[in-house]
């Protein structure tokens, strides 16, 4: 679902009228430059816009998602988390918000936040279940990661570079667990969620 916008919280229809459209057109002139001065990669000018636009209305979860992409820009990554966090919280059905609070999460390498976030993926869109996957083995939760694998998995299935990277991560846990299983194997002591992991990541090897 795409960022949008609709007036809300401030009543356009409460007198005095004039006052009130001054106040409507204030506020999409602030937004409206807010994404002129992002686009220009001004991101400090386009936090100032929005923050005056949430101060009109805050009910809108575009400004919290515009918000955390500058904050994201400028290296204020604890802003950004809140910002995307609210912006999650105030539509919680909308993919795109989601996904850059995931995307956040694995650019600060916080693992159990960005599964957390993924799991939730998950129910948009089956593909993020091969990244799933992969998260929990580069974050070491095996068996997590055997209850998710399908043994389908396919790189070309990411659905964003994030995502790639981290397939790519587990792809090289895989391998490493793969000479890890044939040392062991002489030893016989290869646990059997640790051959289901190998098969299913055979296609990657």
């Amino acid at each position: 679902m795409a960022p949008q916008f609709q007036f809300g919280q401030v009543d356009f229809n409460k007198k005095p009228d004039d006052d009130l459209g001054d106040l409507e057109d204030q506020f999409q002139e602030l937004f409206f430059e807010a994404l002129k001065q992002k686009g220009i990669e001004n991101y400090d000018r386009s936090v100032e816009a929005l923050i005056k636009c949430i101060a009109i209305d805050n009910s809108q979860s575009v400004l919290y998602f515009e918000l955390g992409k500058n904050y994201i820009q400028l290296k204020n990554f604890g802003a950004a988390e809140e910002a995307l966090k609210t912006a999650v919280d105030k539509q919680q059905d909308n993919e795109w918000y989601l996904e850059a609070l995931y995307s956040l999460y694995v650019q600060q390498n916080e693992q159990d936040k960005a599964i957390k976030a993924l799991k939730q993926l998950v129910g948009y869109h089956p593909d993020y279940k091969e990244e799933l996957v992969a998260l929990y083995l580069s974050a070491k939760k095996y068996n997590e990661a055997l209850k998710n694998a399908d043994c389908k998995l396919s790189y070309k299935s990411s659905k964003n570079q994030s995502g790639k990277g981290i397939i790519s991560d587990g792809v090289n846990i895989a391998k490493k667990l793969v000479k890890k299983a044939v040392k062991n194997k002489l030893n016989n002591v290869v646990d059997n969620s640790t051959n289901k992991l190998i098969i299913c990541y055979t296609n990657f090897l």
